[in-house]
């Protein structure tokens, strides 16, 4: 299955509309990232798996692999009960074209690189 197939699975069209804006932005935003389905998900990938987007509950989701490593200076990484993995919720196109969100990508390029 592709990426796109995934996305254009969804149900809802308010979440369709919100996973193509994010997916492509992500692949606009990185120059050679993959978006590769996997584990019933949409990861991004450069040399490591670098981020994946996914649905939970109705919420739309980019979790950052290494977010564990990443600085928050937004405020708007969750998920510090799990180990390594950050949570960055999207829930508008404003949330996409974020200054956050291309703070926390451009971390996670640095991480990748390691």
């Amino acid at each position: 299955m592709l990426v796109e197939d995934f996305i254009l699975d969804r149900e809802n069209e308010t979440e369709k509309e919100l996973m193509l804006l994010t997916h492509q932005f992500l692949l606009d935003f990185i120059p050679g990232l993959e978006a590769r389905y996997k584990w019933k998900t949409a990861f991004y990938v450069l040399r490591k798996n670098l981020c994946y987007l996914n649905l939970s509950k109705g919420k739309l989701y980019i979790g950052f692999i290494k977010g564990h490593l990443m600085s928050d200076a937004f405020g708007k990484l969750e998920g510090e009960e799990l180990k390594q993995i950050r949570h960055f919720y999207i829930s508008t196109p404003e949330d996409i074209y974020s200054d956050a969100l291309a703070d926390y990508l451009s971390q996670a390029l640095e991480l990748d690189k390691r």
